[in-house]
């Protein structure tokens, strides 16, 4: 049985949850759609990354509050 593997998109959202949504097709054109998505500790990391970014271009008055 062959297999294809096709990656239609990744997704992310304000919360930084990633979601990759791939489709496999065997020869009798089955599609199964899957979502794979980030552990919780993970995207927690991120935030926490991405907060700290956030402050350091603040900092450095690259963006602000108006």
């Amino acid at each position: 049985m062959s297999l294809e593997i096709r990656v239609h998109a990744m997704i992310y959202d304000y919360g930084l949850n990633l979601a990759l949504y791939i489709t496999l097709v065997n020869k009798s054109h089955l599609l199964i759609l899957t979502k794979i998505g980030r552990r919780r500790e993970k995207r927690e990391s991120l935030v926490k990354e991405m907060r700290k970014r956030r402050e350091t271009r603040e900092d450095q008055g690259e963006c602000g509050v108006i």
